[in-house]
């Protein structure tokens, strides 16, 4: 039932039906047009992104949307910037949880 979804993700491949089931319905298929922006410095990031098909690039847009990093077909992006906005580091230069107490 979820294969058209998952085909093509490489970090789901080996995972098995159950978490694939649970997963699948959450994942969303977004077709991007070639120029268009997925995501803005400074917004906030609620989204891990696959990309199945095609690439895409991080740009800089103080420099004319000059590509500064590439993202190639079967890769993914946002977990990180996900986790980041999750912690903290407090004033002894330890990490936590933001809403931690």
């Amino acid at each position: 039932m979820y294969r058209p979804i998952y085909e093509g993700i490489d970090i789901l491949a080996d995972k098995d039906k159950t978490f694939i089931s649970w997963i699948c319905p959450l994942l969303n298929e977004r077709h991007l047009n070639p120029e268009e922006t997925l995501q803005y410095e400074g917004g906030k990031i609620n989204a891990i992104h696959f990309i199945k098909k095609g690439s895409c690039a991080y740009v800089l847009r103080a420099y004319a949307q000059t590509p500064f990093m590439k993202l190639a077909e079967r890769t993914h992006f946002g977990i990180i910037d996900i986790i980041a906005a999750c912690i903290k580091k407090d004033p002894t230069g330890r990490y936590t949880a933001k809403n931690a107490a």
